[in-house]
């Protein structure tokens, strides 16, 4: 992040502008508020000029403006502060201006379904009065090394910035349990990774760990998380009996990872490239789709019970321990009940809203067996 302080009328108070540089992210329109001070634009022919120097190139020796083929939008947000003879960057207002600009990489992400990546960088101040001409935009450095649809980058116009806006937001200001921040924590670092091979390893445990995080708890955590998986995410039989497979499989060469034998080559590509047709970085970006809609799916659901006055009052009073708890517990039952299993499916496909499936949640905790002679779904996913 970059601040740039900006003195007021006022001695005791300074503005400050923070900014980022968002890669893989494409506007088709030259700016747009986010609102509260916060905006997503193209960058300024002074700031053009400095990522020149910043990416080692001279300025003045004609180079084409499209060889900046990764930093083309700019993420900022502008605050108000009182004088401290502590640095900038330590003062509250700063740090929060920066959490909110982390944050957004991370929703676009979510949205999206395209990895956007937040590069830090200092450039020097000179005059910013217009938005030049828009560059030819080309995909940044590290998506030529991905072989996916993530090497694409993520178009925005005004129908899918409004539609982000309220979605931002939405998210931005959601109060995420513990379980949920740590997994939105490690699906981020692992997705700040892509395109960097040397990295593999790191990537593919992180979104491993982001999905334990996110639903992994018990004994037999391979089979768990696998299943939980495949039951937030839903689909056809054989979706979830593929999504078991390829979590399941993916969580057993995490473990190898983590005990200091690197990726199981034979196994994984047992598990999953003979499977799929798939070599290792694509096998790392379908375990990123993955985690990315379950994440998105986790996050949906809090939001919706956030929303109705009713449900958000119990939830309020809910540890995170158990409100983890209870989305598990709701995603085990889904396995073996027709009602669970048809309401969470209508909740995500329908934009239900969430207190049928809560007061069904509830009715079921006092009989959880089904007296009522339903039939149970399709055969328990296997666990070999």
């Amino acid at each position: 992040m970059h601040w740039t302080p900006k003195y007021s009328r006022q001695s005791s108070r300074i503005k400050v502008r923070v900014w980022g540089y968002l890669e893989n992210l494409f506007l088709k329109d030259p700016a747009f508020d986010l609102g509260h001070n916060f905006r997503i634009r193209r960058t300024f022919e002074t700031e053009r000029r400095q990522l020149y120097a910043w990416d080692g190139r001279v300025p003045d020796q004609g180079l084409p403006k499209d060889s900046i083929d990764s930093l083309s939008i700019v993420a900022e947000t502008a605050i108000e502060t009182e004088w401290s003879f502590l640095p900038t960057f330590l003062t509250k207002e700063v740090q929060e201006a920066n959490s909110r600009l982390l944050s957004l990489p991370r929703a676009l992400i979510l949205f999206l379904d395209k990895i956007v990546k937040m590069k830090t960088v200092e450039p020097q101040q000179g005059d910013i009065s217009e938005i030049g001409p828009p560059a030819k935009f080309l995909p940044p450095r590290w998506a030529q090394s991905l072989y996916t649809k993530y090497r694409d980058p993520a178009v925005m116009g005004i129908k899918e910035l409004e539609t982000f806006k309220k979605f931002f937001w939405d998210y931005a200001t959601l109060e995420k349990p513990g379980f949920v921040l740590r997994a939105i924590g490690r699906f981020g670092w692992a997705s700040d990774m892509a395109g960097e091979l040397e990295n593999i390893d790191y990537r593919f445990v992180d979104y491993v760990r982001s999905l334990e995080a996110l639903l992994g708890s018990g004994t037999e955590i391979a089979h768990r998380l696998a299943s939980r998986t495949a039951a937030l995410l839903g689909g056809s039989p054989a979706d979830r009996q593929d999504t078991y497979d390829f979590i399941k499989a993916s969580y057993r060469c995490r473990s190898g990872s983590v005990h200091g034998e690197g990726l199981p080559q034979l196994e994984f590509g047992r598990w999953l490239g003979t499977k799929l047709g798939l070599g290792m970085m694509e096998n790392v970006d379908l375990l990123h789709w993955y985690c990315r809609r379950s994440v998105r799916r986790v996050v949906d659901l809090i939001s919706a019970i956030n929303k109705n006055e009713i449900v958000a009052a119990k939830w309020k009073g809910i540890e995170d321990k158990e409100k983890k708890a209870w989305i598990t517990r709701l995603l085990d039952y889904s396995l073996l009940r027709c009602d669970i299993s048809d309401a969470l499916q209508k909740f995500y496909e329908d934009s239900a809203d969430i207190e049928p499936l809560w007061t069904l949640y509830e009715k079921i905790m006092e009989t959880p067996f089904n007296p009522s002679g339903k039939h149970l779904p399709e055969p328990p996913l296997t666990r070999s």
